[in-house]
């Protein structure tokens, strides 16, 4: 059997490092942002409705930004069922 590379060059793999190490940092940083915005925001480790709508509220901005970048791209998102 026959593979055939994904990388064509070595661009690709740079490329593919550099977005898997933001990547990683970023969810990596996610649960002592959390921790570390309840105290500043009086969220209480009994309150769980403001633990979801602060999930909430960093999902919606996570989706902004990936909307804004893929705007700034100039890429079309297309949703399929």
């Amino acid at each position: 059997m026959k593979y055939d590379c994904i990388f064509k060059n070595t661009v690709d793999i740079v490329d593919m490092v550099v977005i898997v190490t933001i990547v990683t940092y970023l969810w990596g940083s996610a649960f002592p942002f959390i921790k570390l915005s309840y105290p500043l925001l009086d969220i209480q480790l009994n309150e769980t409705f403001e633990q979801l709508l602060f999930a909430g509220y960093r999902f919606f901005l996570a989706s902004l930004i990936t909307f804004l970048f893929m705007f700034i791209k100039e890429r079309r998102v297309f949703f399929s069922i």
